[in-house]
C-alpha cells in the first residue's frame, strides 16, 4: 500500500529539514565547535526518531486499514452508488440462497468451435469485491455447453474447482483427466488449465480463486464491473439519470 511509504517519506523529510542548526560565524571557538557537534548529534537523533516514528505510524495505519476493510468498503459503496435501484440494493446481491443451476452471467468467448460468435457457455461471478467486503477472494459458476471447450491458459493464482453437474475433461498441459459430478481439484499458480464437455449435458463448475478483480488477465471471463470502460459507462449513466431526475423535479408545473 502507498500509505506507509508516504508517511515514512514525510517523516524523513521532516527530520532532515527541521533539525536545529546553529548559524556559521566568521570566527569559531572551541565552544562554538562543541555546540556545532552537539547540534549535529541532535539532528541525527531527530532523523532516527523521525524514521522510527514514521515507520511505526505507517504500520499501525496500514494494519487498521486492512482490519477495518476501509478500501473494500469504499469500493462496495462506489459500486452500490452506481447500481442501486428502487427494486434491489446492490449490497443485497446474493445475500439470500439461490439455485446455482439457475444463475446466468457473462458469455465465455473461448471456444473450440469454428464459429467465433458461438458461446462456450457463461461465467457468473457469485462472490466478488464489487459487492462484498473482499479484495482478492472470488467465487464464480462456470457453465459450459455441450460440444465446446475452454482452451488451456496459465493461471497466476491458486484456483479451486468443484464439479456441480455434468461430465467432461480437465486439461493441464499434456495431461487430460476425466471429471464428473462431485469431482474437486486445485490448480497451482503457473500451471495450465482448460476444460472440455463430454456428452450432451452442460458442465457446471464452481470456481474460487484469489486473484485481484482489477488486475486479472487469466480468468475465463473478466467481470464486466471490473472493466474500466464498463465502470465509466455506468458512472456516465448514473450522472445522466441524476440530471434527468433533477430536471424533472425542477420543471415548472403546467
Amino acid at each position: 500500500m502507498a500509505v506507509p511509504f508516504l508517511i515514512s517519506a514525510l517523516s524523513l523529510a521532516y527530520s532532515v529539514v527541521t533539525p536545529d542548526m546553529i548559524p556559521s560565524l566568521p570566527f569559531h571557538s572551541t565552544t562554538q565547535v562543541s555546540r556545532s557537534t552537539s547540534s549535529q548529534r541532535q539532528g541525527s537523533g531527530q532523523f532516527v526518531s523521525g524514521v522510527v516514528f514514521g515507520m511505526g505510524l505507517s504500520t499501525l495505519l496500514s494494519y487498521e486499514l486492512r482490519r477495518r476493510r476501509v478500501l473494500e468498503r469504499i469500493r462496495v459503496a462506489f459500486f452500490s452508488w452506481l447500481n442501486d435501484s428502487d427494486e434491489e440494493k446492490w449490497t443485497d446481491k446474493y445475500r439470500k440462497p439461490v439455485k446455482v443451476m439457475e444463475l446466468e452471467g457473462e458469455k465465455l468467448v473461448q471456444s473450440s468451435v469454428d464459429d467465433e460468435s458461438a458461446s462456450a457457455g457463461f461465467r457468473c461471478a457469485f462472490l466478488s469485491g464489487d459487492w462484498a467486503l473482499t479484495s482478492k477472494f472470488n467465487v464464480a459458476v462456470l457453465t459450459l455447453t455441450p460440444g465446446t471447450e475452454l482452451l488451456p491458459k496459465t493461471v497466476e493464482s491458486v484456483e479451486f474447482y468443484y464439479v456441480v453437474n455434468g461430465d467432461g475433461y480437465y486439461v493441464s498441459g499434456e495431461d487430460k483427466q476425466r471429471i464428473s459430478t462431485g469431482s474437486a481439484f486445485i490448480v497451482d499458480p503457473g500451471r495450465e488449465r482448460g476444460f472440455s464437455v463430454r456428452g450432451r449435458v452442460e458442465l457446471v463448475l464452481l470456481q474460487t480463486d484469489s486473484t485481484d478483480a482489477m488486475g486479472d488477465e487469466t480468468r475465463h471471463q473478466t467481470s464486466a464491473l471490473s472493466s474500466t470502460i464498463s465502470v465509466a459507462k455506468a458512472a456516465l449513466n448514473k450522472v445522466e439519470t441524476m440530471v434527468q431526475a433533477y430536471s424533472e423535479k425542477t420543471k415548472p408545473k403546467e
